[in-house]
């Protein structure tokens, strides 16, 4: 039986990440339209379930991502939308995936002037960014078995 590490408790965190960010952005293609007669249509049904699986992705991801740099990015790291400037600054996980995910975090606030279904097309930045971050944590605890 393996012995269950921080390495390999990270590289589990990373696959979970780049799981949500996939669902993230396949979620905003196959979203059905938001009106009243779309909830009960099985496509809802099926994009709600997604959504959960992602949620629950996205905070093993995201708590992965906090543990492999704990040390380096403090208590910065565990404010929420600045991960992604704190992961730059600490400089552990690749820069550009961090700085994506510091912009996917920002440009949502532009959902509010873009018309909507054009917004969907800002979850893409954020969702690259988990699956990047993903691969980084998954293949950076490769080497430190």
């Amino acid at each position: 039986m393996s012995k269950v590490t921080t390495a390999r408790l990270i590289r589990w965190a990373g696959l979970f990440a780049i799981l949500a960010g996939t669902l993230y952005i396949v979620i905003q293609f196959v979203h059905p339209l938001e009106q009243v007669a779309s909830v009960n249509t099985a496509s809802w049904v099926v994009v709600a379930c997604l959504t959960v699986v992602m949620s629950l992705c996205s905070l093993i991801g995201i708590t992965g991502l906090y543990a492999r740099q704990v040390r380096e990015t403090g208590l910065l790291g565990l404010a929420g939308l600045l991960l992604g400037i704190a992961t730059f600054r600490a400089g552990v996980l690749p820069r550009l995936g961090a700085a994506l995910l510091a912009f996917g975090a920002a440009v949502t606030l532009a959902g509010g002037i873009i018309p909507h279904p054009l917004d969907r097309i800002l979850a893409v930045p954020m969702g690259l960014a988990f699956i990047w971050l993903g691969y980084a944590l998954w293949s950076t605890s490769l080497s430190r078995k």
